[in-house]
């Protein structure tokens, strides 16, 4: 079985592919077995993040390959897992950050995640009943509380509460959702199947131009007239593409374009000749 400097080397290194050996997480999870059986908490608590940082690596690296087999949802739930890894593992790790490329990661997911056309999401209210310690598995409310701290680390475990009765009390549109992967999609009236609507150009541009997981870029949001080729033809009556809630006669319509958001990107290795040039993608 490696040490635990071993394991670190390896998910140090630059193959894309280090993470996805399973050896790994097994070997921490061993590794991690001794320390809790020696009551060492800190060296316990270190493994904890190792693993965890394993779990983040191995999931932006899946990530990156539903995107680029165009699975945009599936990749889109999982940089959701991404972010949740990440969000867990920051207040305990942030001074290893760099040494993983975690804040690589971090500055890729969102990245990504802004490039999406999701805008709005379903979100449950729910009631919770009753709930447990993650840790200790004792009941847990508003007064009654078992020491366990949500967010720390113990025996190598992290602390949360799970939900053991709820009531669902209703669902709403929001803008802002707790979890991200309630996306609604449209259901066609004839099969009753899920129909993916959305306009997915900006990612796939990227993706025509990210060839590697680990090559670096980065964009800038700003506003530009988009041409008006690019969307259906309008009546003079219609909303403005530009999503102002303005009639189109009384917003872009004397424009030379649609004045939309718009992002730039920068890549910061060697493009091909065609794709530098490429300014709009349809």
């Amino acid at each position: 079985m490696r040490s635990i400097d071993e394991i670190k080397a390896i998910l140090r290194g630059e193959s894309a592919t280090s993470p996805a050996d399973p050896d790994l997480e097994k070997e921490v999870a061993a590794l991690k077995t001794v320390a809790v059986a020696a009551n060492d908490q800190a060296f316990a608590k270190h493994l904890w993040c190792v693993g965890h940082t394993i779990e983040a690596l191995k999931s932006y690296l899946k990530a990156y390959r539903q995107l680029q087999a165009r699975e945009f949802f599936e990749g889109w739930c999982t940089l959701e897992q991404v972010e949740l890894a990440l969000g867990r593992l920051r207040p305990h790790f942030r001074d290893h950050w760099a040494e993983f490329r975690l804040a690589f990661i971090e500055k890729i997911t969102i990245a990504i995640q802004s490039l999406y056309p999701y805008r709005l999401f379903l979100s449950p209210e729910l009631l919770e009943e009753s709930k447990i310690c993650s840790i200790c598995k004792k009941p847990v409310t508003v007064r009654i509380t078992c020491g366990h701290k949500i967010g720390e680390v113990y025996d190598g475990e992290y602390c949360g509460r799970i939900i053991t009765k709820f009531r669902v009390l209703g669902s709403a549109l929001v803008r802002d959702p707790v979890q991200k992967y309630s996306v609604p999609f449209n259901i066609d009236r004839e099969t009753r199947q899920t129909v993916d609507h959305y306009n997915y150009s900006t990612v796939e541009y990227l993706l025509c131009r990210w060839p590697e997981p680990w090559l670096n870029w980065d964009i800038e949001w700003t506003k530009a007239l988009h041409p008006k080729s690019r969307f259906r033809p309008l009546s003079r009556n219609d909303k403005c593409p530009c999503e102002s809630n303005k009639k189109y006669k009384k917003c872009c319509f004397s424009r030379e374009g649609i004045l939309r958001p718009h992002v730039i990107f920068k890549f910061h290795y060697k493009l091909s000749p065609e794709l530098e040039t490429t300014e709009f993608s349809n």
